[in-house]
């Protein structure tokens, strides 16, 4: 129980630009929560509109006293105790819906994409939001989730989708359950699809794909256990067309038989892919592997050994960590400076396996997980808080 005449000396600390005490070191009530904190702050800042702020102490946010959190980690009453204070992210809030006929097996979003900059009513940016889907479809969104156009070319599950890095097309790349990787050349005017080129080297099922940043290749990576780099223009001398029969009217579909590249990447399946800059990417694997590529040199250019199945990365450029969701609910942090692959931290972000994970673009020190089985199945984490997650998400009644 909470001593209500006990208090405690805090210092005050941020770095937020232009948003830092003058008085930094003040005496508080053990009864302190965030929200008296956070009215705190804004008192000493003395803005004109209140913010709401988050506190860190020990690697965790302020969800209860500070006297409840000082009691959990055995920290000394008569010290100074140091409390960094950080803007709060509040819960968000679906924005819009759309449900599709199956399981979504992947996403991607495309901000500022050229369909902007074709309309005739261009208002100077357009999101589309890309999803694929165990129905066999993948689809194409606008912001208040409006299906702008279906993508139809594999037979059985598509396990993936990206968007191609260019600004001169639009062109969005799937893959699926029966060994395909397609790229589709979308017209940006009406979304129709112009062109499908089919990647069929794979010999068994493809689960991820990714852009180049230059948009130049896309990689995949399949339950063969390689990594195959496909050029997103490729010459039409190697293109052969899938069916000659088919209608005058129909879109053409080709064959690509022959990938600029193959990397035999593990001893089991590629589970996620992610190509941050033109000549390296990095791969997860089911045999626990993480490891990053040079792709002119053809080789593995670090790799290190977890100790559960890896479900899918993704990569911060700013902090040059690299995030990895694991089959036993925790995200493993891995430094990936001066090309080497070192852990950084290990947060158990859920008690169900992670399905998948982001980093907020926007922020360096969020991501946010989706997990299976459980109610609150999406949490925002912030890395500076390893213990309780910014906050979560009960979007989803299922999966």
């Amino acid at each position: 129980m909470a001593d209500h005449s006990q208090e405690f000396r805090i210092s005050l600390f941020t770095h937020l630009k232009g948003y830092s005490v003058e008085e930094s070191t003040i005496t508080v009530p053990a009864t302190a929560t965030r929200a008296q904190l956070s009215k705190l702050v804004n008192e000493l800042l003395e803005l004109e509109k209140p913010l709401p702020f988050d506190f860190i102490i020990q690697e965790e946010f302020l969800r209860s006293t500070l006297g409840d959190v000082l009691r959990t980690h055995n920290l000394p009453s008569e010290e100074e105790i140091p409390v960094e204070y950080i803007l709060a992210l509040l819960p968000p809030k679906p924005h819009a819906t759309s449900s599709e006929n199956d399981w979504i097996s992947g996403i991607d979003i495309r901000t500022n994409s050229p369909v902007s900059a074709a309309s005739p009513n261009n208002s100077g940016g357009t999101n589309l939001i890309a999803s694929s889907s165990y129905d066999g479809l993948g689809r194409l969104y606008d912001e208040e989730a409006n299906v702008k156009t279906t993508l139809q070319i594999h037979v059985g599950p598509v396990r993936d989708i990206a968007f191609i890095n260019r600004n001169d097309a639009l062109q969005v790349v799937t893959c699926g359950q029966d060994e395909v990787v397609a790229l589709h050349h979308l017209n940006p005017t009406n979304m129709s699809t112009k062109e499908i080129i089919k990647c069929v080297a794979h010999k068994a099922s493809v689960s991820c794909v990714a852009s180049r940043p230059d948009g130049t290749m896309v990689c995949s990576g399949g339950h063969d256990n390689t990594i195959r780099l496909w050029a997103s223009e490729p010459e039409r001398d190697d293109l052969v067309i899938a069916d000659k029969k088919k209608r005058k009217d129909a879109i053409p579909v080709f064959n690509l038989e022959d990938p600029l590249l193959t990397l035999n990447a593990a001893i089991a399946a590629i589970t996620s892919v992610i190509w941050p800059e033109n000549d390296l990417l990095f791969s997860g694997s089911e045999d626990h592997a993480i490891k990053s590529w040079d792709i002119v040199k053809a080789v593995s250019a670090s790799s290190l050994t977890g100790p559960k199945v890896v479900t899918h990365i993704d990569y911060c450029c700013p902090s040059r960590l690299l995030a990895a969701a694991g089959f036993d609910g925790s995200t493993r942090l891995y430094n990936t400076a001066n090309n080497a692959i070192h852990l950084s931290s290990v947060m158990t972000c859920h008690q169900a396996p992670i399905s998948c994970l982001s980093w907020n673009p926007k922020n360096e020190y969020q991501f946010v997980t989706g997990s299976l089985c459980e109610q609150t199945n999406m949490r925002v984490w912030d890395i500076r808080s390893h213990r309780t997650p910014v906050c979560g998400i009960p979007s989803h009644k299922e999966k």
